[in-house]
């Protein structure tokens, strides 16, 4: 059959040799990424595929049932499949970059589990609370200590334990002549965030290869700035942190890193002065003021106290403002004042002005601020942090996992799948053989040896449940903008991105290649909705040995704990009514209150899959925004999984609501032939009773998920 030539951009599919849809390509000294893999490892062509080229055409008759199920058939087989098929490929492997088998297998698991995440705080996403952080970071590790038993350790602390509590614990443990080793149980149940900022990145780096959060980082991820002081590059321990004047942006030649000057008196051959080479896991940290402990700032007066020396110094409640936002050298004083210098005293001081003080009007704008020197600490606007994923054999190149590869992926466009989003994203980059100075590069931290065994690690760290939720939408494939609510095939029940068994878990990347040529891609279209869960609906999840708890089950444990809050809050006399209006919940999770859509992925019209959409955490220094990259989802999907207050609300789907199109159903009684898989339907055929609530609601919610915590720094 022809193809109408202006149907072309929608259905056409390269098709130049059996078994893939999309050319290999040639990547000559490229690392092994997996975001090429995606796209470029020959595959299968389903059924229905035809034609001789230079164009595939779907023979599948979409008004039939029997389409409908061959594609969901598809879906939820790939989506059962390792990605060892993936990496197959020729992206997948360069015999440059030759590591051993352990190091391989950790790069290639990591970059499968953090593949596509959204960017923001894993706390602020399912929580909008970041003290969550270190709870979310400890369910990736091996080994952990119980965070509610290190609340005790600190007075009034609530669930979950953060750095301040573990460090309390950590003392009262030494007190009593134990350890944290001797406190830490096994983690037989991991699990993974949908969202992270660099700096949870680079812990993910850093965890995944054995370290612990509470041994190694303090109980806190790793800065964006730098992280001078960590146990983790203790050079005792095998570690080292080396400083901007010693640590280079060229990727080192033999040894990796310069040997350190040795302290004063201490021999030439001292192990101070060995050096420690570069290693995966590695962080190349940048702060905007570098190694520096102080920087200068130009405040105005009212923000300083003068100290016994009678020397301007930045009052503590204005130093998180001039450290984020350090004011031009300008007046942002009244009319009334300014700042002058007087030579006897040696200082500025503040005068007021008055209207005879002619001499004082044509001040200029810098003698109305005070200089002050500032502490410089933590993490700022400007700071970055990433971390080294491979080290090429000769030692000459290095591939960064980081939060956006715009460079150099730029200069391999037809490469990625991230074009959508302007080729942000996380996943793992191409390579450099200088790393960037960024703003300003302060310094580079090695961690020691991994303490266990990488394959062993590897294989743990594939088992991490993603904490998220799916919904997978089949639609014809027209011009989004032109998507009609009578385009869409079918819309599934929400799911769990996990299964039954520990291997089912179905990371984005996982989504990904799943999508990829699925039947009938010429003329129909997959996406899938991801979706992060919101409060308790999260904190179940999230709990230790949660995999076997179907949506359906958590469902009425939610509602009570919705309920519970309503009455208290019915119940305060203080209340502002029109401030914090009461809603009674109802039976059901609810979309925004129990779960959001936070990641959009489809295909193709070739076969190929794309980025189409991810939320955002815009950060705003003590609160955050949140926008999206890429596309809009098309309105007609988005009146029915995540719908705007305005939309049709008959279109808009319960969280176990499913849809199939009429054109599939029986007119009279309304049932459609479609074979459903039950991983759509979270696990259950369509006919099975949810199990009774009473049974549930014993561990209804007892944390209370306080919203108030300022949002951290996201770089």
């Amino acid at each position: 059959m022809a193809i109408p030539e202006e149907d072309k951009q929608f259905i056409q599919a390269v098709a130049e040799a059996i078994g893939k849809v999309s050319n290999p390509a040639a990547h000559p000294g490229a690392p092994p990424r997996l975001v090429v893999c995606l796209n470029h490892t020959e595959t299968d062509i389903p059924e229905g595929a035809i034609g001789a080229g230079p164009y595939l055409e779907s023979e599948l008759d979409k008004t039939k049932p029997e389409t409908l199920g061959a594609i969901l058939a598809w879906i939820e087989e790939r989506l059962h499949r390792s990605l060892d098929e993936a990496w197959a490929g020729p992206a997948g492997k360069n015999e440059d970059w030759d590591a051993s088998e352990g190091e391989e297998a950790w790069a290639r698991a990591l970059s499968e589990i953090v593949f596509g995440m959204r960017y923001g705080g894993p706390g602020q996403a399912y929580f909008q609370n970041s003290k969550w952080d270190s709870y979310i970071f400890s369910r990736i590790q091996r080994r952990s200590v119980d965070y509610e038993e290190a609340c005790k350790a600190r007075k009034d602390a609530t669930f979950p334990a953060t750095h301040l509590e573990i460090q309390a614990y950590k003392s009262a443990l030494t007190k009593k002549g134990e350890t944290l080793e001797s406190a830490m149980n096994p983690n037989t149940d991991p699990a993974v965030s949908l969202a992270c900022a660099c700096q949870h990145l680079t812990t993910y780096g850093v965890l995944t290869r054995g370290f612990t959060l509470e041994q190694h980082l303090d109980g806190a991820n790793l800065a964006a700035s730098q992280n001078k002081g960590k146990p983790l590059f203790d050079e005792k321990k095998g570690g080292r942190w080396y400083p901007t004047n010693v640590a280079h942006l060229r990727v080192p030649v033999a040894t990796g890193i310069e040997p350190v000057p040795p302290k004063k008196g201490a021999p030439a051959n001292s192990t101070e002065a060995m050096p420690v080479p570069l290693r995966p896991g590695s962080a190349y940290c940048y702060n905007p003021f570098g190694d520096a402990k102080y920087t200068t700032a130009w405040v105005p007066p009212h923000w300083t106290e003068v100290d016994k020396n009678g020397v301007p110094q930045l009052k503590k409640e204005h130093r998180e403002q001039a450290l984020n936002d350090l004011p031009e050298q300008q007046s942002k004083l009244k009319d009334q004042q300014a700042m002058v210098d007087d030579p006897e005293k040696g200082y500025s001081s503040v005068i007021t002005i008055t209207t005879s003080d002619a001499k004082y009007n044509e001040l200029p704008p810098e003698n109305l601020t005070i200089q002050v020197d500032v502490p410089v600490s933590g993490q700022r606007k400007g700071s970055h942090i990433n971390v080294v994923l491979r080290i090429s054999k000769d030692k000459k190149k290095v591939q960064l996992l980081d939060t956006t590869n715009g460079h150099p992926l730029d200069e391999h466009v037809a490469h990625t799948l991230m074009d959508p989003t302007g080729k942000e994203g996380i996943y793992d980059g191409n390579f450099v053989s200088q790393v960037y100075q960024g703003n300003t590069f302060c310094g580079l931290g090695v961690p020691p040896e991994p303490p266990g065994d990488l394959l062993e690690m590897a294989e743990f760290i594939r088992r991490a449940r993603p904490i998220g939720l799916l919904r997978l939408v089949i639609t014809e494939r027209v011009p989004p903008a032109k998507m009609t609510d009578d385009h869409i095939l079918y819309v599934s029940k929400m799911f769990r991105m996990y299964g039954e068994t520990e291997d089912d878990n179905f990371h984005i990347s996982r989504c990904v290649w799943a999508l990829r040529n699925m039947p009938g891609f010429t003329k129909l279209q997959g996406w899938f909705i991801i979706y992060t869960p919101q409060g308790e609906l999260a904190r179940m999840m999230w709990e230790h040995g949660a995999r076997h708890r179907r949506l359906a089950e958590m469902e009425p444990v939610v509602f009570e704990a919705k309920k519970k809050k309503y009455e208290i809050k019915k119940a305060n006399p203080k209340r502002d009514k029109k401030a914090d209006p009461l809603v009674e919940p109802t039976p059901g999770l609810a979309y925004v209150t129990d779960y959001r859509d936070t990641i959009v992925l489809t295909n193709a019209s070739n076969g190929t899959c794309l980025y189409w959409h991810r939320k955002r955490s815009d950060l705003n220094f003590g609160s955050t925004t949140e926008s999206f990259q890429g596309n809009a989802i098309p309105d007609a999907i988005r009146a029915r999984v995540a719908p705007k207050p305005k939309q049709d609300p008959a279109l808009r789907m319960p969280y176990d609501g499913e849809h199939v199109h009429d054109r599939f159903c029986d007119p009279y009684t309304n049932d459609h032939e479609v074979e459903i898989p039950d991983l759509f339907r979270d696990g259950k055929p369509a006919d099975e009773p949810p199990p009774p609530s009473e049974l549930l609601v014993d561990s209804a919610m007892v944390h209370d998920h306080d919203q108030s915590t300022p949002e951290v720094a996201f770089a």
